[in-house]
């Protein structure tokens, strides 16, 4: 993945870095990492950025998407 996909990543909201070190470099936890294989596997399969956004958005609510996916 380019570097310049992390900053843009996290503009967009799909990430955030945990820290910064003295050098101003971002640090990331493994939960990020895995967010960035789900955002790339999400992207393969064809869905747009904003739709990824959509469901992480979900994701990070802790609620299903539909309440019938909920009761299943």
């Amino acid at each position: 993945m380019p570097i310049r996909t992390i900053p843009y990543y996290e503009s967009l909201g799909l990430i955030q870095s945990s820290a910064r070190t003295e050098g101003v470099y971002r640090q990331f936890t493994a939960d990020v990492l895995t967010r960035l294989a789900f955002i790339k596997r999400a992207q393969h399969l064809g869905l747009s950025l904003e739709e990824i956004r959509d469901i992480l958005k979900v994701y990070d609510h802790g609620k299903p998407p539909c309440y019938d996916i909920h009761k299943k």
